[in-house]
């Protein structure tokens, strides 16, 4: 495919990268859905729906004994939603929820021991479905891959954080900003920002980053849902 576009070179090559319709950031949020959807067909027979296995593979990650309102956090979702799918869990005899030693207001969760055996089959469906997604790909290609992701987690982070510091100082100077003005802010303020504004990330596999790094575990993470089990039981 060539550009034609006024002024370029007809025989000028299109990027592969600007071909893919809608986007490229489109694509990445279809792989990513495809990918959970592929992870809940397989665990379907264990009467698992897609914010169940999520909560369970969290919960493993986080580690038993984690208050609700950690593993809520770490789901990225409200405490209302997670504790639809705790309850359906604690019906299934998957998971204890235990008082705090402490505080009294807070649960604790911990796996029982029908949980423990499901989570092995859990792992063992998730471990399937992640290797026949990876047919075709090296560990080089995959390494190179997860960098790239980490890196455009990275420069969104960036980015937004340049944006929000722009709307501050608009609504601070009381004088909104023209589109051209904003452009020229954001190229101004980049040095201004501390390196920290980069540093927001995804969990995922890069061997630069230790925070980065999950702990060891076969459980593959791909990510929470926007709302926990909204479908309710299935």
């Amino acid at each position: 495919m060539n550009a034609h576009s006024p002024g370029t070179d007809s025989t000028q090559e299109i990027p592969f990268h600007e071909q893919i319709k809608p986007s490229l950031g489109g694509q990445v949020g279809r792989v990513h859905r495809l990918w959970r959807t592929a992870i809940t067909s397989a665990v379907r027979s264990l009467d698992m729906t897609e914010s169940r296995w999520t909560v369970m593979v969290h919960l493993e990650k986080l580690g038993e004994g984690c208050t609700q309102q950690m593993l809520a956090s770490e789901l990225g979702i409200e405490m209302p939603s997670l504790t639809r799918t705790l309850n359906q869990l604690e019906a299934q005899q998957l998971i204890a929820r235990v008082p705090h030693e402490t505080d009294k207001r807070a649960r604790c969760l911990w796996f029982t021991e029908q949980g423990r055996q499901c989570l092995t089959q859990l792992t063992e469906r998730i471990e399937r479905v992640r290797a026949e997604l990876y047919v075709g790909f090296d560990d080089e290609a995959l390494n190179a891959f997860a960098r790239t992701l980490l890196q455009f987690e990275d420069n969104a982070s960036a980015s937004i954080a340049r944006s929000q510091a722009e709307y501050q100082r608009s609504r601070q100077g009381g004088h909104p900003i023209s589109a051209f003005g904003a452009g020229r802010g954001l190229q101004r303020d980049a040095a201004d920002l501390p390196d920290a504004c980069a540093a927001q990330s995804l969990r995922g596999d890069a061997s630069d980053s230790p925070r980065r790094l999950r702990q060891s575990s076969p459980v593959e993470i791909v990510g929470a849902p926007q709302a926990v089990d909204q479908r309710g039981a299935s």
